[in-house]
């Protein structure tokens, strides 16, 4: 933890703001406090999270495996599908719609989430989360239709 004005490592704890912890250099006598918080995980381990999704790994496998949430696992996994933050390809897809069922905790229905993976690139191209109905199918293929597809395979 350098200070961010002069680089010395030469300072003192002082207290906590807003959960960080707060420090005077000793040489500038500049008050700084800890740039990232320490419950914040990398990106190293958010990309892990999404290469074992797509290969095949269950919320909570992917949790015990990295010693997280798997709450948060699933939050970034949905981030991830409805942002399409993942590099694109140029080249022709393989796609694979993935049809996980979820069961929200909180009520007695089910949640259904339809993925569509590049399997060859390994990246989400399109993600639905609503029900099992074929306009939930109709609503995710509107979403890629614009990406030219050489065969479809669903996995249940």
């Amino acid at each position: 933890m350098d200070c961010p004005r002069c680089g010395s490592i030469n300072y003192r704890k002082d207290g906590f703001v807003i959960s960080r912890q707060r420090s005077p250099c000793k040489e500038c006598r500049y008050l700084y406090t800890v740039a990232k918080k320490s419950d914040v995980k990398s990106t190293v381990i958010r990309r892990m999270v999404l290469e074992l999704y797509l290969e095949g790994c269950g919320f909570r496998t992917i949790g015990r495996l990295l010693q997280i949430s798997y709450g948060m696992v699933y939050a970034w996994i949905k981030k991830w599908g409805l942002k399409r933050i993942c590099p694109r390809r140029k080249q022709e897809l393989h796609l694979w719609n993935s049809m996980r069922c979820i069961r929200i905790l909180v009520q007695t229905n089910y949640s259904w989430i339809w993925i569509a993976v590049d399997r060859l690139g390994k990246r989400f191209v399109g993600f639905v989360s609503v029900d099992r109905s074929t306009q939930t199918v109709l609503k995710l293929g509107e979403e890629i239709k614009h990406i030219p597809v050489s065969f479809y395979c669903w996995d249940y």
